[in-house]
């Protein structure tokens, strides 16, 4: 008997930021009030009942091709829904439940899946806030009991008791998005935190228990020099901090800093001198105990971001939110982008399709008086939020709603097939990112493609220039290919 662990991490997207840096693309907005705030929180929530986790579930799957079996075995599906004539299909993309599988041992997550908080800034939420995410994540079967769960936070938008309430709700790990110790680089950046609240928050969340802190550190950023950020380093260091972040400023088409440097109104190093930072950062990080394990990535023995290390093995992964990203191996979900059309799918999600949270009284998920009872179920005012199961219509409603439904879907949520060609250069290069590179025969196992043998004419100029290296059956990118990583990896693109 087959099981199938589809989902290794889980990612929950907060799109919001209280002022957004010059450098970023990402799909973060500042400028938003409170009171969207409160709508993204009870929409998140929808969305994760809705895609209720059916951890270890065992039962017979091949069976599930109408409505009122999908109905009978609700409890297995993320918002499922019969397609009459076509088998039973969950909204979170597609992921067909196919007949050959009979008694499978069907689970949608690995029992310890990664949990990382990301975004934008999610300490823009309140603890409250982002309790009731996790308390939903927990009652519909996303965290369990999980490897690692990491949340990103702003040096600038966290208490000293936020971090203990962030503590006290599972998370283990921590990333700080510092960027600089040096002021004037910080305010280059649009950055809202100083200094010295980057030194405070790392104390705290140490105070606070985190067994795992993360740094993000930039180099290449405008008015920085080599000794300035050699200066950046060693203050990091002296927060003894177990993973440093360290990644090379890349200027993106359409942002602030774009622009400014397009106007030659801020200047950036010099390619010789942003080459020099990438080559300390390796000697310095690793003279102090933090090894390189991925391009950009320092940890200490046993503290790498096993998170993370999900995307780089590429490994299925589960994402909710604005613009959050789903893959399943074959297919990638990315959810739009725009917080309103989000807002307004979940809002007004087709009740035959989805009932995610038990309402009482019409209040929405957006109060603020919120309690949990002794066996930690979560109330907000007099709504019950326990993990909703799906409800499934009958194939009669299912027909009448169909069309309706696909197109208010297809507006929230864009659907990419991977090829097959594109999975095997996806997953080269997302392996070729670690120091360990990839295996060979774990490749060709896994794609049935002899990788040497079919781009063996492209590679060969990079092992030519040692750049590239082989070393027994695993392919890797010597300390000096890492540099041009981005070179390496274009031969690989179909």
């Amino acid at each position: 008997m087959k099981r199938y662990e589809l989902f290794q991490g889980v990612y929950i997207h907060t799109p919001f930021c209280l002022q957004k840096c010059r450098y970023c693309d990402f799909p973060s907005y500042a400028g938003f009030s409170a009171d969207v705030r409160k709508r993204y929180v009870a929409a998140l929530c929808r969305e994760i009942a809705c895609r209720r986790n059916p951890i270890n579930a065992t039962s017979e799957i091949g069976h599930l091709t109408n409505a009122k079996r999908a109905n009978e075995d609700s409890n297995l599906f993320a918002l499922g829904h019969a397609i009459e004539g076509t088998g039973t299909e969950d909204v979170m993309g597609n992921f067909r439940l196919e007949g050959e599988k009979k008694g499978a041992d069907a689970t949608v997550a690995a029992e310890n899946a990664t949990i990382y908080f990301g975004g934008g800034t999610p300490t823009t939420l309140s603890p409250t806030q982002i309790g009731c995410i996790v308390h939903c994540l927990k009652e519909n079967g996303w965290w369990k009991e999980p490897a690692e769960a990491t949340i990103e936070a702003n040096p600038g938008t966290v208490t000293r008791a936020d971090l203990v309430q962030l503590r006290q709700m599972g998370f283990d790990r921590i990333s700080f998005g510092v960027q600089s110790f040096q002021e004037a680089e910080l305010k280059a950046l649009g950055r809202i935190h100083t200094v010295q609240q980057a030194k405070e928050a790392a104390r705290w969340a140490k105070d606070a228990g985190f067994a795992r802190i993360n740094i993000d550190l930039m180099s290449g950023i405008p008015g920085q020099t080599v000794a300035s950020w050699q200066a950046t380093l060693a203050q990091a260091l002296r927060l003894d901090t177990e993973h440093i972040s360290a990644y090379s400023l890349i200027l993106e088409a359409g942002t602030p800093l774009d622009a400014l440097v397009a106007r030659g109104q801020t200047v950036l190093p010099t390619e010789d001198e942003t080459l020099r930072m990438y080559e300390m950062t390796t000697y310095i990080l690793e003279e102090n105990g933090l090894r390189r394990y991925e391009i950009s990535n320092y940890a200490r023995p046993g503290c790498e971001s096993r998170h993370n290390l999900v995307y780089w093995h590429y490994e299925p992964y589960m994402a909710f939110g604005v613009g959050a990203c789903t893959f399943t191996g074959q297919v990638r979900y990315t959810n739009t982008t725009d917080v309103e059309t989000y807002l307004q799918y979940w809002e007004n999600a087709e009740r035959g399709y989805a009932e995610p949270v038990r309402e009482e009284n019409g209040l929405p998920l957006t109060q603020e008086n919120v309690t949990f009872d002794d066996s930690q179920n979560l109330t907000i005012g007099n709504l019950s939020c326990r993990g909703a199961k799906t409800s499934m219509p009958d194939s009669g409603a299912a027909s009448a709603q169909k069309q309706g439904t696909e197109a208010t879907v297809k507006a929230c949520r864009e659907t990419e097939p991977l090829s097959p060609e594109v999975q095997l250069a996806e997953a080269i290069i997302m392996g070729l990112r670690l120091t360990e590179g990839i295996s060979l025969s774990e490749m060709q196992e896994r794609f049935g493609v002899d990788i040497l043998a079919q781009f063996g004419r492209e590679l060969a100029p990079f092992f030519k220039k040692k750049m590239l290296a082989r070393q027994g059956d695993r392919l890797c990118l010597t300390p000096y290919g890492m540099c041009f990583g981005n070179q390496v990896f274009e031969a690989f693109i179909p």
